[in-house]
């Protein structure tokens, strides 16, 4: 397990192994901050593959929008000649929250349209990604740990590593 940020604050751990592993990566991020940099996918693919040589599973953890797509499909194709990418995006909770909510004034209706609208096309840019062989992965940050365990196994299990 290691480690390539990027976009705020550029870090790279080597990928370790061993009982220690976890502690290893937790000391790496305990600091760790986001900012409003914009981040550069591209360079981080060069990073990644000049710095890891080995075939790797390569998780970016982001929270992927539609106007991403032309920005992130290069780098991931590029990523993918040597190692298997899996975009692991963090959905906000609320945006499916404010679908459940009734829909009584013509305010509501704007805003449930607009949020209709949002998860329609965070589903087809996560299909246009999967269309080029990448995978994905698309849960909130609370259920996020899980879903990438289980995500890992899957893979594990299907020999694609």
């Amino acid at each position: 397990m290691g480690v390539l940020s990027f976009g705020g604050t550029d870090r790279w751990l080597p990928p370790v192994k061993g009982q220690h592993a976890m502690t290893t990566l937790l000391n790496h991020l305990y600091d760790y901050e986001t900012g409003p940099q914009t981040s550069d996918f591209a360079e981080a693919a060069e990073r990644l593959m000049m710095r890891q040589r080995r075939r790797a599973l390569v998780i970016l953890l982001t929270n992927l929008r539609s106007e991403d797509i032309a920005n992130i499909l290069p780098p991931l194709q590029l990523m993918k000649q040597r190692h298997l990418p899996l975009i692991a995006s963090l959905r906000e909770s609320t945006t499916e929250g404010a679908l459940k909510y009734p829909v009584t004034t013509f305010e509501d209706a704007l805003s449930h349209s607009a949020t209709q609208r949002y998860v329609e096309e965070r589903t087809q840019t996560f299909e246009q990604i999967r269309s080029h062989g990448i995978l994905t992965l698309d849960d909130t940050a609370a259920n996020l740990p899980t879903a990438l365990t289980n995500r890992y196994l899957e893979i594990k299990d299907a020999g694609l590593l």
